[in-house]
């Protein structure tokens, strides 16, 4: 029971996260192509800077504060998830949930940096680049703009990884029938039994 529990909050979390961190991508390029269609831009934007690119910034930096937070909701259910892997009775510790849990401990360690640190000095850049209007902060503003577009290309590539050997695991790929010295995925194992 425990097995099947886990499974459920480890692919609910993994689902979700996977397919906000997929989404985010054209959620930024439809804000931007709908502030640049309709030529608003941010009230007091310096005449150096593109008002709609600043609004376009304002909007979808406000998406990433808020999913900031959800992400470590998901990271909860898949942690829960395998937590119940890990002390559900009559399973054994497979490689595939050893792999899950350093791949957990990976993308939460990315996900920290990302919130907790990253993303505080992007929004402080940015307000100061608005004031100050000095090319010098300006291009301190681009250059943590690229490293936070990097984290999250690693955040998703981590989670696609998970995706692929959740996926492996779930089905049985290069685990033998129970009795044959190899463990299943519970779901299998569960199905074999009954």
């Amino acid at each position: 029971m425990l097995a099947r529990i886990g499974w459920l909050l480890w692919w609910v979390g993994l689902a979700a996260y996977f397919g906000a961190m997929a989404f985010l991508p054209t959620v930024a390029s439809s804000v931007f192509a709908t502030v640049r269609r309709t030529g608003v831009g941010l009230p007091g934007t310096p005449e150096w800077l593109k008002a709609t690119d600043q609004l376009g910034g304002e909007i979808f930096g406000d998406v990433l504060v808020r999913f900031s937070g959800l992400q470590f909701i998901f990271l909860g259910l898949m942690f829960v998830g395998l937590v119940f892997w890990f002390i559900a009775p009559a399973t054994r510790t497979r490689r595939s949930t050893l792999i899950k849990a350093l791949l957990v401990i990976v993308l939460t360690g990315v996900a920290c940096y990302d919130a907790l640190v990253l993303m505080p000095d992007v929004m402080q850049t940015r307000t100061q680049m608005r004031a100050r209007q000095d090319a010098e902060t300006k291009t301190r503003f681009d250059t943590l703009h690229q490293r936070s577009t990097r984290v999250g290309q690693v955040k998703l590539g981590v989670l696609l990884a998970a995706v692929v050997v959740s996926a492996l695991s779930q089905t049985g790929v290069g685990h033998r029938r129970v009795g044959t010295g190899h463990d299943m995925s519970p779901m299998l194992k569960d199905r074999h039994a009954a």
